[in-house]
Formats: C-alpha cells, sequence, structure tokens
C-alpha cells in the first residue's frame, strides 16, 4: 500500500486530468498508422477545463509538436514528391489537425478557437520553412509551393461548411419536429372542434350540464344586458324623448316583442319593392337623390340590426330573471301536459316554464295556459282562445328558453376562459426571451383552442335562435330552405334571397342582383334593373359592382359546421405543405452533407520509395545506405510507451532533412531491432472516415 503511495505521488501532474480521450491520444496520437476509427459527431469533450489542461501538459505539447514537425515534413514531400503525393500527405495532416474539433461540440467556442490556431499555425510554419528552403535551395518555376496551404486551407473550408451543414440540418429538424408538434396540436383542435358541432346534431345535445349555474353570474349578466339595452335604445331614440315601435312595413304596434323597428318620433317607414327606408315625417320618397334613397336605406337597415339587438337583450333578460326564479324555486319546469318534471331542474324534459299559480290544462289534444285563479270550465270561447294562444306561445318561448339558457353557459364560460388565458398570456411574455417570437405554449395553445370551441357552439346557438324567431333559416347546396341537419350548409337572412354562381350559392339583398358578362367571365353585384350596357358606359359603377361581387365570397353565409369543416380541410392542408416543405429542406442537407463529408473521403497515400531489405543488410554489412528521418519517424507508433520515449529522444538527435549519420543510423537501428521493429515495413492504414451522414 505504501508503495503503491509512493508511485501515485510521483506521477506527473497532468495524469490527475487523464480521461479516455487523452489516454487514447497519449496511446496512438504519434504513430498515424495505428489511429483506430473515430466516430466524428457532436459528442466529446464536454468540460473545457479538461481540455486547456490537456493542451498545457506534456501530451498536449507531444501533440503540438507532432503538428508541426508533420507541417514541415509535408512541405519537404512538397518539393520532393510534387503535388500527387502532397494531397494524400496533407490528407493525415487534415485528419489530425481537425481531431480535437471533431471530438468538440459543434457549437463549443473552444472548438472554433482550435480551428483558428491549425489556420494560424499553417501559415506560421510555411513561412518559417519556405525561408529555409529559399536559404538552401534556388526553386525553379516547377518546384514553386502549391499544395500545402492550398489544400489545408481547402479542406478547412469543408470542415467547416460541415459543420454549418449540421447546424442548418438541426434547425431543419427542430422546424420539422415543430411542425410536426403543430399538427399534432391542430389535429386535436380539429377533434375538438368536430365533437362540439357533433352535440347539435342530436336533438338536445346543447342542453347537457345547464342544471348547474351559479346566482352571482347569473344577477351580473343581468346588470350587464339592462345596460346595454339602455345604450341601445337611447341610441335609438337619437335624443327624441319618445319612440314608436313598428312593424316591417311601418305600421305601429303596442310593444317590443311584435315591432321590426324602434324609431324616435319625427320619423316614418316606407317600403318600396321590399325594400326599407326611414324618412322625417316631411318627407317622400320620390322627391329624395339617388344618395339620400342610399342614405334611407342604410338607416333602415341600421335601425333593423338595432331593433333586433335590444330585442335580444331584452329576452336574454327575460330568461336570466325566469332562469334565476327557477333556480330559487319561485317557478318551474314542466313537461307538455303541466305535470313538473324529474329532477326539477332538467330542462331536456321542460316544455315550458310556469310561474307559482300557473297551470297547464290539455283538452281534446290542444293545450290551455291558465292564469292563476282561472279554471277551465269557467272560461268563455274568447278567454279558451287566449288561453291557448298562450300556450303556444309559452311553448315557442321555451324553445327559446333553451337555447339562450345554452348561450349563456357558454358566455359565463367565455369569460372564465378570458380570465385564465390572460394570466397565460401574461406567463408566456415573462418567461419568453426578450425579442422571442416562437411558438406557444401548449397550455396557452389548449385553453386557446377552448375559447375557440365556445365561440362555435355560441355561433351555431345564435344561427338557431334566429332559426327559431324567424329571422333567418337553414338552406341546402341549391339554396332551397331544409331543417338543420346533414344537408343544410347555409344560413339565410329572410331579408336576403340566395342566387347561385357557378355552383356556389351567395345570399344578397332582395333590391339586388348579379349580372354575368360571358365575354369576359365576371360577375357584378348590381341594384334591380342594371344592364350591363349601362354598366360598361359607367367605368368607376363597373370597378364598384365587381368588388361589391368579390365581397360576397367573404360573406359568412354558410353554417358554422360547414366553416369548420372548410377550414379544418384548408389547415390541414396547409400543415402537410409546411412539412413536406421541411422534410424536403432536410432530405437536401443531408444530400449535401454527404456529398461533402465524401470530399474528405481516405485516399491512397502515396509514399516516397522505401528502403529495400538490401539497405538493411548494407548498414549491418558497415556500409552506409541514404536513410532520413522520414524512414525511422513512422516506427515510434509500433514501439510500447516506455520504449517510445526513448526512440523519440534517439529520434531528436537526427536531422530533419538530409541523410542521417551512419553512427546514430546504427544506435537507431540496433534500438528497432532490440524490440523487434522493421522499419521497413509499412503498416499505415490510413483512418477510416465515418461519415455522420449514414
Amino acid at each position: 500500500m505504501a508503495r503503491e503511495l509512493h508511485k501515485s505521488t510521483k506521477r506527473p501532474p497532468h495524469l490527475q486530468f487523464k480521461s479516455t480521450f487523452q489516454e487514447w491520444l497519449e496511446k496512438n496520437l504519434q504513430d498515424p498508422g495505428a489511429i483506430p476509427a473515430i466516430k466524428i459527431g457532436t459528442t466529446g469533450f464536454q468540460n473545457a477545463e479538461v481540455l486547456r489542461q490537456f493542451m498545457l501538459s506534456n501530451v498536449g505539447q507531444v501533440f503540438l509538436n507532432e503538428n508541426r514537425r508533420q507541417f514541415d515534413e509535408k512541405l519537404f514531400i512538397q518539393n520532393q514528391l510534387k503535388i500527387d503525393a502532397i494531397e494524400s500527405e496533407l490528407f493525415k495532416q487534415i485528419i489530425l489537425g481537425a481531431l480535437l474539433r471533431a471530438y468538440m461540440n459543434g457549437e463549443d467556442a473552444k472548438a472554433e478557437k482550435i480551428r483558428r490556431y491549425a489556420i494560424e499555425l499553417n501559415h506560421q510554419i510555411l513561412s518559417e520553412n519556405q525561408a529555409v528552403i529559399s536559404a538552401n535551395h534556388t526553386p525553379k518555376p516547377d518546384d514553386a509551393p502549391r499544395g500545402p496551404s492550398e489544400g489545408l486551407m481547402s479542406t478547412l473550408q469543408i470542415l467547416e461548411g460541415i459543420q454549418n451543414n449540421i447546424e442548418e440540418r438541426e434547425k431543419l429538424e427542430q422546424k420539422l419536429a415543430l411542425a410536426q408538434h403543430q399538427q399534432q396540436l391542430m389535429l386535436a383542435k380539429h377533434d375538438q372542434f368536430n365533437q362540439a358541432m357533433a352535440i347539435f346534431d342530436t336533438q338536445d345535445g346543447h342542453l347537457d350540464g345547464l342544471d348547474v349555474f351559479a346566482t352571482r353570474d347569473l344577477d351580473r349578466r343581468v346588470q350587464w344586458y339592462t345596460k346595454d339595452s339602455k345604450w341601445i335604445t337611447d341610441r335609438l331614440q337619437d335624443g327624441v324623448s319618445e319612440k314608436l315601435y313598428v312593424d316591417a312595413n311601418g305600421k305601429t304596434v303596442t310593444d317590443l316583442k311584435k315591432a321590426e323597428l324602434v324609431l324616435s318620433k319625427g320619423k316614418k317607414v316606407v317600403v318600396n319593392d321590399g325594400v326599407g327606408y326611414i324618412l322625417k315625417d316631411s318627407q317622400e320618397l320620390d322627391d329624395l337623390t339617388e344618395h339620400e334613397k342610399k342614405a334611407a336605406k342604410n338607416s333602415y337597415r341600421e335601425v333593423q340590426q338595432y331593433t333586433r339587438q335590444l330585442k335580444l337583450n331584452e329576452l336574454k333578460l327575460e330568461v336570466l330573471r325566469d332562469l334565476i326564479d327557477v333556480l330559487n324555486g319561485d317557478k318551474f319546469y314542466v313537461d307538455a301536459e303541466g305535470k313538473p318534471v324529474q329532477p326539477p331542474k332538467d330542462i331536456k324534459q321542460a316544455e315550458l316554464v310556469l310561474a307559482k299559480g300557473q297551470k297547464v290544462v290539455v283538452k281534446d289534444g290542444k293545450g290551455y295556459l291558465l292564469k292563476a285563479g282561472q279554471e277551465f270550465d269557467s272560461l268563455t270561447q274568447d278567454e279558451k282562445e287566449t288561453a291557448n294562444n298562450s300556450y303556444q306561445e309559452a311553448q315557442h318561448y321555451m324553445k327559446q328558453f333553451k337555447v339562450l339558457v345554452a348561450m349563456h353557459k357558454r358566455e359565463i364560460e367565455l369569460d372564465l376562459g378570458a380570465t385564465d388565458l390572460a394570466i397565460l398570456i401574461e406567463d408566456h411574455a415573462m418567461k419568453a426571451p426578450k425579442g422571442h417570437h416562437g411558438g406557444l405554449d401548449d397550455n396557452l395553445v389548449r385553453v386557446r383552442d377552448q375559447q375557440q370551441t365556445l365561440n362555435l357552439e355560441l355561433g351555431h346557438l345564435f344561427d338557431m335562435l334566429a332559426v327559431l324567431q324567424g329571422l333567418k333559416y337553414f338552406a341546402n347546396k341549391s339554396g332551397k330552405r331544409v331543417p338543420y341537419g346533414e344537408e343544410s350548409v347555409y344560413i339565410i337572412d329572410v331579408s336576403q334571397q340566395p342566387v347561385l354562381v357557378n355552383g356556389q350559392l351567395y345570399a344578397i339583398d332582395k333590391s339586388e342582383e348579379i349580372l354575368e358578362d360571358t365575354n369576359e367571365n365576371r360577375f357584378y353585384l348590381v341594384p334591380k334593373g342594371t344592364t350591363l350596357e349601362m354598366l360598361k358606359n359607367e367605368p368607376e359603377a363597373q370597378k364598384r359592382a365587381e368588388r361589391s361581387f368579390e365581397r360576397l365570397k367573404y360573406d359568412p353565409s354558410s353554417t358554422v359546421k360547414k366553416l369548420v369543416k372548410d377550414n379544418n380541410a384548408l389547415e390541414v392542408s396547409f400543415m402537410e405543405g409546411e412539412i413536406s416543405r421541411h422534410a424536403s429542406d432536410l432530405a437536401n442537407n443531408l444530400q449535401v452533407g454527404k456529398e461533402l463529408s465524401q470530399s474528405l473521403a481516405p485516399r491512397p497515400t502515396p509514399r516516397p520509395s522505401s528502403p529495400r531489405k538490401d539497405d538493411l543488410m548494407a548498414l549491418r554489412r558497415g556500409e552506409q545506405p541514404a536513410l532520413t528521418y522520414d524512414d525511422f519517424s513512422h516506427c515510434q507508433g509500433r514501439l510500447e510507451p516506455k520504449a517510445r520515449d526513448a526512440y523519440l529522444q534517439l529520434l531528436e538527435q537526427a536531422p530533419r532533412f538530409g541523410p542521417i549519420p551512419p553512427e546514430l543510423q546504427r544506435k537507431i537501428m540496433n534500438f528497432l531491432d532490440k524490440h523487434h521493429v522493421n522499419p521497413f515495413e509499412r503498416t499505415f492504414n490510413p483512418t477510416p472516415f465515418n461519415n455522420p451522414y449514414q
């Protein structure tokens, strides 16, 4: 134990930095012919401190000295064996020069410093040795050094090209992986959208989960809609204290439910050829200019939209108050015969919502809704008719009630999701690096998709409500009115008319039509009565009409389900194209990298004709064959480590150029014979280049 401790204390200091790679260098670097197959890749040294200590150690100095010696040898070979031998010998030098860099991480700055050092060292050695050759030899034009510098620089450029190729490949792989991940998220989103649309294919699929509400959420929504209704009413009254409820033809009605328009006092409605106009009481339609008529028509549409929004708000308020009463027990759901549903809050079974005291009586297949205190037998015929109408209105209201409760449920979920989304967006922005514009966090994408799903469901519920209210209708591909189902692909406002153009349906105003110019294959949206000849006489009007038709293509007349289906197909097509493009770029990158790596493939290494076996016999007979430093330098790798150090010390006495003195030759030969090494046996086998692309 003491002897082992004593031995360990005498080990050179650099040995404590030994690693598998350093031991490999110490054992094999001195003999290029003994270098085993090396896997060039991005793994290797990860500890830059270990590398620095290695370069400062004795083994590292030997490596640098051997590098310098081989540069000198290549310059000498160039002048002796011409360019073919130089290029082959140079390849061995490139392998040694690029060895450490190949074992370093490709992104490590240390590797770049080593590469630059190799280039600077090459220039320095070439300059020094060129000065030596110039001092001892007058070169002929054919002897001009061409190979080493150009060859080394070319090869280093190839190595740099390989590194750039690998870096580009890593980026392309990341892009491809990101695109594939986005495709998975997209497909998950599509599944979510399709499931959301599938709930409307069943009769009451959209009514699931409507028995649980927080009263505070409903009270808050009552406040919101009350404020909205007040704002819309003020807007419609236009500063006038009195207002009028009128139908689509301008006739006065008693309440908002029956009204099509809410007018401020002093205005009237005029309908001409199915088109409505809002005028002042003192105006007549025939006295207006075309510009004034257009303004009056737009005013009619604007007031109509505000009135519909006001009616919707009031209906939502009524539904919210009834829903709160049901949850509080002040009202209750009943079936068509007036029997309370079980469980009491099961909205699917409900046909009516009744207040306490109200009841339903069914006689001869007809239903009657009676007020508190009424008895059916005591009702007059008019009262029975009124009760029957009330029953039918209550049933119709219940259909709207169910849709609106489903809308309230989703709007509440949207509000909650918006809070979660805002938190995730803020968190994502804080975590993302400055200037970062990369992909979104998966949780953020998931919540965003949930919000989009709720919006799609809300959009379809709005369409269902509009159909129940008689404002819109579902249509098939031909524009024919159909109930909602597989054939319904369009949702059309009753104030519009469907027109088929080249198999595509467009919903346009009833006062408009589409003209086709078959000669130029152009379409125009124009007022009824306009002809192509009239358009061609007015180029500006023709351009406006063509742009108006182009805008129809972006009019959302398709059902939500059709929009989802079409959008899904577009997204899938786009994403498949992105993945295909990234995969193609990656394949091209791999091919370029393969070609670059093949340009560094090992070539046969022609060497100077080695001394024949007769030279060894002549040396032993006391004769003096012309042996040089190169004839013995390759033997060092075939010696044991201990013998190698002594052999290197002996070899350092020999001149680098020219024949070795006879006495020193004998010492070297005797040393090699003692260790059973024949200097005239060439065992060099070029290092196989492991292609990282195979």
